[in-house]
């Protein structure tokens, strides 16, 4: 059986006085849009990465990069084609994404 358990974090001051929400930097990167060719969801190559072992991109929803879990096909040229995990016509983020966060607010650019 596994359990789930939620947690609320705060920073906290001193004596135990709680500090204002922690804020994540807002970020400008580029984006692009999912196309589809030949049935198939194409991405720039920059908008995929690894998290613990996994590939995944950062959608943009509501002014905010989401973290997604993605299945990764063949590489084509400076694209790559996502087999599942996202929609053509969504919106991802490309480039540096070392700094992105899941919840990290970006500015298109």
């Amino acid at each position: 059986m596994v359990g789930l358990l939620a947690l609320t974090l705060s920073a906290c001051h001193g004596a135990g006085e709680p500090s204002a929400p922690v804020q994540l930097p807002e970020l400008e990167r580029a984006t692009a849009t999912v196309g589809e060719r030949g049935g198939r969801l194409l991405i720039p190559r920059e908008a995929l990465t690894e998290r613990a072992g996994q590939p995944h991109v950062f959608v943009l929803s509501d002014g905010e990069a989401r973290a997604r879990v993605v299945e990764a096909g063949k590489r084509e040229g400076r694209q790559v084609a996502i087999l599942a995990g996202i929609w053509a016509g969504e919106t991802v983020v490309v480039g540096d994404l070392d700094a992105v966060r899941d919840g990290s607010p970006v500015t298109p650019r």
